[in-house]
């Protein structure tokens, strides 16, 4: 009993160090490294870029340079020396990497994906790749120009007889949009035809519609997936319905929204239409006249007021506004959460919002309150932990969120 007692705590203490969350942070030179959640420096800072988040125990890093990308595990080590100009986050065990490229964003260089060993799975000879095998999906691959053909997770590179092109990747789906002698149309995974490719232009299904135009110059309408009109052709433009049921559509320069029965729920009278991002709720922008606001696209209703001269993207659940050149921010349901009197503001980052009033920058809470003194010439948005700032007598150095100078 005595060796078991023991041998289940030496057990609990490796559980706990390798299940441990590491969280990126910034050192006073803006070297990156790994923090745990109690604040301990696990890996020392090192690296010239932002460093990614662990994945299957594993993490993509920087130290800089053409040539920069590697991986780490969660002790440091390096699983891949640094050695690809890019290299994404890991998806299903596969990390999409990049080398011969011109810059650090991997232009004109070949493409492919190693495993978190390091090991190369699909070779690293691909002009393009557009998706990364998420859930079941496949990813599609060019040597040379066009979209060539689709490749599963091992490489096998997949062709269908039926088509002489896929333009989706399964992405979510078991249909994928496809292209033959010029004509849209739609294929399942074994390259079945399920929507004849008859379409002068055709958009994948969403929420089982797809937006379509048969003739050309004609008008847009949607079919379901027997091939039907489910909504006639009527309209000047077509977009996906989405996740809460709706579609924007155009008509001469003006759009609007209609929902799955083909109800005009908001009218085409606005100049400019989208979903804003970051929101669980069914939202729009809208502008009319110069001034913007939000509504729902579903009921048609009024959420905000068409009063803002501009509204940014929300991000950590607020959204920067602005009217009569004064900046504040208003949360999904309307309300004006930090009111609107600064002369500049910007997105939340990290929990903190920057502002500006006069030529002096400092940070907000989500509350509006003054967390850091706005006293700076110039200040960043937080990133790791830490933002740059520039005093009033042009030093720079960086703060922590308490304002703090980060010394190292």
């Amino acid at each position: 009993m005595k060796y078991l007692l023991s041998y289940c705590f030496l057990f609990l203490i490796v559980f706990n160090t390798t299940a441990q969350k590491l969280v990126p942070f910034r050192n006073a030179k803006g070297l990156w490294g790994y923090k745990d959640e109690a604040g301990k420096v696990i890996i020392k800072p090192k690296y010239g870029f932002k460093a990614h988040q662990f994945s299957n125990g594993v993490a993509i890093v920087n130290i800089g340079g053409l040539n920069g990308y590697g991986v780490i595990d969660a002790k440091g080590n390096e699983i891949v020396p640094p050695q690809y100009n890019f290299a994404y986050d890991f998806v299903n065990g596969l990390s999409k990497v990049c080398v011969g490229g011109k810059d650090v964003f991997g232009t004109d260089g070949k493409w492919g994906f190693i495993d978190t060993k390091g090991n190369v799975v699909i070779p690293i000879e691909y002009k393009t790749i557009d998706g990364d095998f998420d859930g079941d999906s496949y990813a599609r691959a060019t040597r040379d120009e066009g979209w060539g053909m689709i490749i599963d997770k091992t490489g096998k590179e997949i062709r269908f007889s039926t088509c002489d092109k896929l333009l989706g990747t399964f992405y979510k789906s078991s249909l994928a949009l496809a292209i033959k002698n010029k004509k849209y149309g739609i294929v399942d995974k074994a390259g079945k035809v399920i929507i004849p490719f008859e379409y002068e232009r055709l958009y994948s299904f969403e929420n089982g519609l797809a937006a379509a135009l048969k003739e050309k110059d004609g008008k847009w309408g949607f079919i379901n997936q027997k091939n039907e009109w489910v909504i006639k052709p009527q309209f000047n433009s077509g977009t996906s319905f989405n996740s809460f049921d709706f579609a924007i559509l155009s008509e001469n320069y003006m759009h609007g929204c209609i929902d799955r029965t083909g109800k005009i729920t908001i009218p085409l009278e606005y100049s400019i239409i989208y979903p804003p991002s970051n929101v669980t709720t069914p939202m729009v922008v809208v502008k009319k006249n110069n001034k913007t606001g939000f509504m729902n696209p579903v009921t048609g209703k009024v959420i905000v007021p068409l009063k803002y001269d501009e509204v940014k993207d929300f991000k950590e659940g607020l959204a920067v506004v602005k009217l009569d050149k004064k900046y504040g921010c208003i949360n999904p349901s309307g309300k004006e959460v930090i009111p609107l009197i600064y002369d500049d503001a910007y997105a939340f980052s990290e929990g903190l919002l920057k502002v500006q009033v006069g030529d002096k920058y400092g940070y907000l809470d989500k509350t509006g309150k003054v967390v850091i003194p706005i006293q700076f010439k110039y200040a960043a948005e937080f990133l790791g932990g830490g933002a740059y700032v520039k005093a009033m007598d042009n030093r720079s150095y960086m703060i922590d969120k308490k304002g703090i100078e980060v010394k190292e």
